[in-house]
């Protein structure tokens, strides 16, 4: 069985990127998570939050290095 705590890591790591980009669709992060021609129906929850980190992380103050961003 997958871990259950992982959903809250993805879920608020979401959230505070997406909160950061307010104009992006949800969609659009993710398809945007993906190469070109890649599914990401098979991604597993490390590589999207790596992969967000990679492509979001300049809406980020230079000082402030990618976390567990937990609950707001």
């Amino acid at each position: 069985m997958r871990d259950p705590n992982r959903i809250d890591k993805v879920l608020n790591t979401i959230r505070f990127f997406w909160k950061k980009n307010p104009d992006l669709r949800l969609t659009q992060m993710v398809l945007n998570l993906a190469g070109d021609n890649e599914d990401v129906f098979y991604m597993e929850e490390d590589e999207l939050l790596e992969r967000l980190n990679k492509l979001y992380s300049d809406t980020l103050p230079r000082n402030q290095p990618f976390q567990d961003y937990g609950e707001e």
